[in-house]
């Protein structure tokens, strides 16, 4: 999760950079704004010879959840859940939007730590 705003400076949005392996990665901005800041280019194309961005808004501009919404991202992608399957049930820029955000976090991390509960009792 990265913050559009330079080191020290406050925060003003935050993104998803999600490498998926040394030659792709996957950009995603809640808000699908038009721009990304240079030295966010700069760092995926350093890091990866393949960036995908997903261009789907799900997040209402008069929200605050962004933070939340890259969060989402991440665990939909460490619980094997297809970034387009657990995206595309999120309708364009709802302001509904942040609770259920909210409420699937609360599901994917429930699976992601009853899986690694079990694959221990396997040891």
């Amino acid at each position: 999760i990265v913050n559009f705003s330079s080191l020290h400076a406050p925060g003003t949005h935050l993104v998803t950079i999600l490498f998926i392996n040394k030659s792709m990665c996957i950009y995603f901005d809640p808000l699908n704004l038009p721009f990304t800041p240079s030295e966010i280019q700069e760092y995926m194309k350093v890091n990866s010879s393949y960036i995908h961005i997903v261009k789907y808004p799900i997040q209402n501009p008069l929200s605050g959840f962004c933070g939340f919404y890259c969060l989402l991202v991440i665990l939909l992608h460490i619980n094997k859940v297809s970034l387009y399957y657990g995206l595309y049930s999120f309708p364009r820029q709802s302001i509904r939007n942040d609770d259920k955000c909210v409420r699937t976090i609360i599901k994917l991390l429930k699976v992601y730590y009853l899986e690694r509960e079990r694959v221990q009792l396997k040891l």
